[in-house]
């Protein structure tokens, strides 16, 4: 969700970049038109301010990618963890319980059911206790 946030916010600042750039582009151009007398230093410390913005706007859209690109990677290794599912049956109320083991990924763990890594999808009954521990 962090990470979706991150892109979106990431896209709506390049478009305000892109937005004033073309501003202060037809900005200058009417300047131009109307003051041909402006000297060259002006025009010079405005070229660098704007060079600087570019570059800081770069660094961020740089910086913002890395982090969304390394939170997807933590969600990802997160779901593929396998975690151990024990299933407890009881049979009779005199014979113990039975003890089932699955290994599952974490993103297939359901409310009641999961996937098994060999593929196998189990649903939980109502009398069974499933028990889940990290690997």
């Amino acid at each position: 969700m962090a990470a979706k946030l991150l892109v979106t916010l990431t896209v709506v600042f390049a478009a305000y970049l892109i937005i004033k750039r073309q501003q202060t582009t037809d900005l200058k151009r009417l300047q131009a038109k109307n003051d041909a007398t402006r000297t060259n230093t002006d025009e010079r410390q405005n070229n660098e301010l704007t060079t600087d913005i570019r570059i800081g706007a770069y660094l961020f859209l740089i910086m913002m990618m890395t982090v969304s690109a390394s939170m997807a990677y933590f969600s990802w290794k997160n779901d593929h963890e396998k975690v151990l599912v024990t299933l407890y049956r009881q049979n009779n109320a005199n014979v113990a319980d039975e003890k089932i083991v699955f290994h599952v990924y974490r993103q297939d763990l359901l409310e009641r059911s999961f996937t098994t890594v060999d593929g196998i999808k189990v649903v939980v009954a109502s009398d069974e206790r499933m028990e889940i521990r990290d690997l």
